[in-house]
Order: structure tokens, then sequence, then C-alpha cells
């Protein structure tokens, strides 16, 4: 999964607000891999290019892949 610079830094500050810790880009985007993946365990959500988003809980996500900011 590809992620944009944008879907990076607001994660980051994000867990910066919430940790009160600086995290680097790279650290961000790791971090946000594990939780998306941690989400996808715990929804058993598959990882498809094609899966209905909609239907499969995870609709959190839903704009970021329809505007290409997720790419698989």
């Amino acid at each position: 999964m590809r992620l944009s610079k944008e879907i990076i830094e607001k994660f980051r500050e994000i867990y910066e607000e919430e940790f009160k810790e600086n995290i680097t880009d790279t650290e961000a985007c790791e971090k946000f891999l594990r939780l998306v993946n941690l989400l996808r365990a715990i929804l058993k959500v598959p990882i498809k290019k094609d899966q209905d988003h909609e239907s499969s809980g995870l609709s959190l996500f839903d704009d970021d892949f329809k505007n290409g900011k997720l790419k698989e």
C-alpha cells in the first residue's frame, strides 16, 4: 500500500497530539500501516484492490481509496 504525503502528515499530527511524541514520516508510515493491518485483522477485511469498501466495515478509509490517496 502506497500512502500519500498528506495521509502520512495527518497521521503524524494525530499521533503526536495523542502521544506527545514526535515521529518521522517514515515512522508515521510504518505505524499507520501497522494500524491498518491490525484493523483488517480485527475486522477480517481481505486486502483486494477491487474490494467493496462500503460493505467491508473499513469505511474510515473509503474517501482516501476513492480519491487515490491510498494505493495498494
